[in-house]
């Protein structure tokens, strides 16, 4: 073998080991990639998080939304009973106007 085919021989090895480092060195980043998680991944998991225990808490309270729920019902229910007031006021304006809303107003708030 001439020393340029020897040469050529170590170079071609030398470039073959180079690449299969190369490789090894690709597959381990690819692979560390798919385990560490990114900061979008952790931000999306304490938020996953958080509202998985608003769901606990809003699960864990819903016995007490309920009864506030049948309170308010009965509660509209007794307003939509009673009696109601139409109130028939001018539609011009006029100088005593004024004081008959506010007396009326009071009147009401009793």
């Amino acid at each position: 073998m001439s020393p340029l085919q020897t040469i050529g021989i170590i170079c071609f090895v030398i470039i073959i080991l180079w690449l299969g480092v190369q490789i090894i060195v690709l597959n381990t980043c690819l692979h560390a990639k798919r385990h560490v998680p990114t900061n979008l991944h952790i931000l999306c998991q304490k938020e996953e998080n958080h509202l998985l225990l608003r769901v606990f808490d809003l699960v864990k309270n819903e016995p007490q939304c309920t009864k506030l729920v049948k309170t308010l019902q009965k509660s509209v229910n007794a307003y939509d009973s009673r009696p109601r007031i139409f109130i028939v006021t001018p539609t011009y304006a006029r100088p005593v106007q004024k004081a008959e809303l506010t007396r009326l107003s009071h009147t009401l708030l009793l």
